[in-house]
């Protein structure tokens, strides 16, 4: 299911995991996508497919989202910093 081969670039469109897709349309002078994030995208076709995958993990998602962890996070960030000149640190 995975993807056999990195395609060509002047391929149009190949399947990953199972989902017909295609090299993210170039807008304006954006031409590279941020790093680390894939330059590719779903063809508007299988969109369905990717909604029927998503399915069975949504009451879970629902779930996870109820319990608000990024306030616990926010709580337990770290309030105070520390800053030092480096002539004051020892060797």
């Amino acid at each position: 299911m995975a993807m056999i081969e990195v395609p060509d670039p002047n391929i149009l469109s190949w399947r990953r995991r199972g989902i017909l897709t295609q090299y993210t349309p170039r807008k304006g002078d954006h031409e590279y996508q941020t790093p680390g994030f894939p330059d590719y995208s779903p063809q508007k076709t299988e969109i369905r497919y990717l909604a029927q995958r998503w399915t069975p993990f949504e009451g879970a998602y629902i779930a996870f989202r109820a319990k608000n962890p990024w306030k616990t996070m926010f709580r337990n960030r770290v309030k105070e910093l520390y800053f030092h000149r480096r002539a004051d640190l020892d060797a």
